[in-house]
Formats: C-alpha cells, sequence, structure tokens
C-alpha cells in the first residue's frame, strides 16, 4: 500500500489545530475540520485535557479539530472538507 504525501497546507493547518489557545483569542471566527463547522471564535470554551489546557475543543462536536482564523487560512468548505478527509477519512 502506497503511503500518501500530505500537502504542506493540510500539515501546517493540521498543527494550528493543536496548542492554540492563543490564537483562537485573536480570531473572530474558526472551522471545524471533523464536522464542517465554521463558528465564532468566543464560542471556544473547552480545551482539551492533558495538553496543558491549550487546544481547543468545537462544543458541538466536541473534537479537537478547531481552526482559528488567526492561523491564516480560509475556512471554507472545500478547504475544512479536504482536512477532514486527510485526518478522519472520507
Amino acid at each position: 500500500m502506497e503511503k500518501r504525501k500530505i500537502p504542506q497546507k493540510l500539515l501546517d493547518a493540521h498543527q494550528a489545530s493543536s496548542q492554540n489557545k492563543e490564537l483562537v483569542k485573536k480570531s473572530k471566527m474558526c472551522g471545524c475540520f471533523f464536522c464542517g463547522s465554521v463558528f465564532p471564535a468566543a464560542e471556544v470554551e473547552m480545551w482539551a485535557v492533558g495538553q496543558k489546557d491549550k487546544t481547543a475543543i468545537y462544543p458541538y462536536c466536541f473534537v479537537d479539530a478547531v481552526i482559528p482564523d488567526a492561523a491564516g487560512f480560509d475556512l471554507d468548505k472545500a478547504f475544512l472538507t479536504e482536512m477532514h478527509q486527510y485526518w478522519f477519512g472520507v
């Protein structure tokens, strides 16, 4: 089985979904690449336990797949879908 190469943009966005508390605080909007929702950053009130409470949890699907807009990525449906496919499968 051939290992697929992950585009750098997706690796960078995935990194922005971890230990991202400061970026979330600087953001107006966030996107969840698990469920595909785009939502106001102010709705993030939960943080992953065991990661120094610095990784955002989306309050509606409870997954740590939150990308803040301050990270510089377009949070459109196509991008969130592509992220979901790479990190969670189809």
